[in-house]
């Protein structure tokens, strides 16, 4: 049974995010108004308020805030990472997720 709300565009950004003043890095593997997933070895555990930069590849910047809903930690797999639900977003972040709708559809 599909859990989203919203359907996910395909999309590779690279973002960073921190919590308590540190800071890491990771890849967006698919998007949308309300949320991402971002692969990472570092997924935080679910819960945890998060803030996001997310680097779109035409140069723009978005910043977000979000909270890890869901966290995938494997060793034997390269697909670690987290799925996060943005709870603060700015107009780049809808101009950039709105841009690949109308391509996509």
């Amino acid at each position: 049974m599909e859990k989203r709300q919203q359907k996910r565009y395909t999309s590779r950004c690279e973002i960073e995010f921190s919590m308590n003043g540190t800071t890491y890095r990771g890849i967006s593997s698919n998007l949308s108004l309300n949320g991402l997933f971002i692969r990472t070895r570092r997924p935080f555990t679910a819960d945890t308020v998060i803030d996001l930069m997310v680097h779109f590849p035409n140069g723009s910047t978005s910043k977000l805030k979000g909270i890890t809903r869901r966290a995938i930690r494997n060793p034997l797999d390269n697909q670690n990472g987290m799925g996060i639900e943005l709870i603060e977003k700015d107009s780049n972040y809808f101009d950039f997720v709105n841009s690949i709708v109308l391509r996509r559809e």
